[in-house]
């Protein structure tokens, strides 16, 4: 168990209301909390520079709620961005000091870490979006404090289930830094990460996860090569992050693969094709068939024809209620040309025209239909 997950096991402590109090407070006793959840994206200098223009033509709108920390300085629980305006304007604007007053909210002396957090939680996330790591770093520091899961799921506008998922992702250090250096997303390493805790492989998890960047960062750097040699437009940073090329398909390999106790370096391919009398669910796939796994491709076929014959009996049975419905037969048997499954549609007694609609292209517009003997009569 790393530092993070044994700091998380803190005893559960009682809930207070939190009392505030409107006041001022020189900005040089003004500190931020060490646990600061943003992230560096938050905080761009052209984002803060709007804002400190915006503070200084403007002012200070909301006041900063801050807590005493018990030796003459206040540390900062909403109001960070603003902050690091306050500076940037300290460094670079006339009329801004360290000695002036900054409006603030003050909690009572005697808040402890855990409601402080819970109210910080409150106005934080009700006011500003923030990216599913910023909640879950938030989320952990809640839990070290003091506070329960219910707590923090209410804090956070989150379910429990949710919250536990994103918990496992920050808990562990290793996974942790996979998701800051864009390895892998957040939101993708929490749809595995707490499966893996609770089946006691997560080792095996984080070696699934390097090995499978470091078959994207050689797919990434062929790229670049590529793009050098024809002078063509090369990848932005963005572009070289491992995360952008991870599928839904392989997430969900390593979670079967870690339900079944298989092994993770060739986890078990996903692919789902649901038919039932009140849903058709066919599984997202976006793969070239001449380079995926014989096995795979196989898998895919089966799902695909075992979905089929399933729908030509629902097929079969909803033409059988349309004809007892309309009381007439028109089971247009003939040698129109057609494929093997409309051979089969025939069988079942589809009328004709049903079928050669079913034939056309989407990107074609179907021709009116005319009987065999209406055209017979106008030949005549």
């Amino acid at each position: 168990m790393n530092a993070n997950a044994k700091s998380s096991e803190q005893k559960k402590v009682e809930r207070h209301p939190v009392k505030l109090d409107l006041d001022f407070v020189q900005y040089s006793k003004l500190r931020f909390i060490d646990r600061s959840f943003r992230e560096d994206e938050q905080l761009l200098p052209v984002a803060i520079a709007t804002l400190a223009a915006d503070i200084a033509k403007n002012g200070l709108g909301t006041p900063l709620i801050v807590r005493p920390m018990g030796d003459g300085t206040f540390g900062i629980y909403d109001g960070t961005r603003r902050k690091v305006a306050l500076e940037h304007l300290v460094q670079t604007r006339d009329g801004f000091s360290t000695e002036m007053l900054v409006p603030v909210q003050v909690m009572a002396a005697e808040t402890n870490e855990a409601d402080a957090l819970r109210l910080a939680a409150g106005t934080n996330f009700a006011r500003l979006a923030h990216s599913p790591l910023e909640r879950s770093r938030f989320a952990l520091a809640m839990l070290q404090a003091g506070n329960s899961i219910a707590d923090i799921a209410e804090s956070l506008q989150v379910s429990e289930s949710t919250l536990r998922r994103d918990l496992a992702v920050v808990s562990n250090d290793e996974l942790l830094q996979q998701v800051r250096a864009h390895e892998i997303a957040a939101t993708d390493a929490a749809a595995v990460a707490k499966l893996a805790t609770d089946k006691g492989r997560m080792p095996d998890l984080l070696k699934a996860i390097a090995a499978w960047v470091t078959d994207i960062k050689e797919e990434i750097r062929r790229e670049e090569a590529r793009r050098a040699a024809q002078d063509d437009k090369p990848l932005s940073a963005v572009q070289r992050w491992p995360q952008r090329y991870m599928t839904r398909e392989q997430i969900g390999a390593w979670k079967i693969a870690l339900e079944r106790d298989e092994p993770l370096e060739r986890a078990t391919f996903k692919y789902r094709v649901v038919v039932r009398e009140d849903k058709v669910e066919i599984a997202s796939l976006s793969a070239d068939p001449r380079e995926m796994p014989i096995a795979d491709l196989a898998k895919v076929v089966l799902r695909l024809s075992s979905g089929a014959e399933q729908l030509e009996g629902i097929l079969q049975q909803r033409w059988e209620l349309e004809k007892l419905k309309e009381k007439e037969r028109d089971a247009g048997q003939g040698s129109l040309p057609g494929s093997a499954a409309s051979d089969r549609l025939r069988q079942m007694g589809i009328d004709e025209q049903i079928i050669q609609e079913a034939l056309i292209p989407d990107e074609a517009v179907a021709p009116e239909y005319v009987a065999p003997e209406q055209a017979e009569e106008a030949q005549s």
